[in-house]
């Protein structure tokens, strides 16, 4: 409603060692609610509302995991319905393992990548909006030679607190003649110009009802 307190709380912590160690953070948005009739305003039940969210990474040298547990107790007003259901909702909403090299790159569990601009193909997370399209699945990106990046993947998107029915399945590969040409427009162009050319193609399957 219109009359609101909002606390938002966080805390870090780290757990390191010299090859790798635990990190984490945990975030809580909560408010209280006042009813105000002068504007007509949504009633809420509720007299405070929270969305939290605690992460947890543990990192040994290549290889990386973690997860993230997400409550809503309800959702704060606002936000969609389907987070918080109807007496609240609270799971483990990401998580994955990681084995990472200077040439390749492998993920299995929940992702987030860009292909381009985003135009064709993009999963991110922006927890201020309530927005979280995370592919559940497995990734590989290779980097065989300076400048070239190659990336497969195939998932099922999250959708609040479950999957999407559809696979998604994608390609991308990405170079950067700066980087794999030494030379490129030396003398001819201006030191700050970099040309790119990339290519992706994503698909989408779901059983037609």
């Amino acid at each position: 409603l219109l009359f609101g307190i909002v606390l938002c709380c966080s805390a870090r912590v780290a757990l390191s060692q010299s090859d790798g160690g635990v990190t984490g953070n945990f975030q809580l948005d909560a408010q209280t609610y006042k009813e105000d009739s002068l504007i007509g305003a949504e009633p809420v039940a509720e007299k405070m509302r929270s969305n939290g969210f605690l992460n947890l990474n543990y990192t040994k040298g290549a290889f990386s995991t973690g997860i993230r547990y997400e409550m809503y107790l309800k959702e704060l007003n606002g936000f969609d319905k389907n987070l918080g259901g109807e007496n609240g909702n609270t799971g483990i909403t990401y998580r994955y393992a990681r084995y990472s090299t200077e040439d390749y790159e492998i993920t299995v569990g929940n992702t987030y990548e860009q292909f381009g601009n985003g135009l064709i193909y993009r999963t991110y997370e922006e927890r201020g909006l309530g927005l979280d399209n995370s592919l559940d699945g497995a990734k590989i990106k290779l980097m065989p030679v300076k400048g070239l990046q190659v990336i497969g993947l195939i998932g099922r998107q999250r959708t609040f607190f479950n999957l999407g029915a559809g696979i998604v399945r994608g390609g991308d590969i990405d170079l950067g003649l700066n980087d794999f040409l030494e030379n490129f427009g030396q003398g001819i162009l201006p030191s700050t110009f970099q040309l790119r050319l990339g290519a992706s193609v994503v698909s989408k399957f779901q059983k037609d009802e």
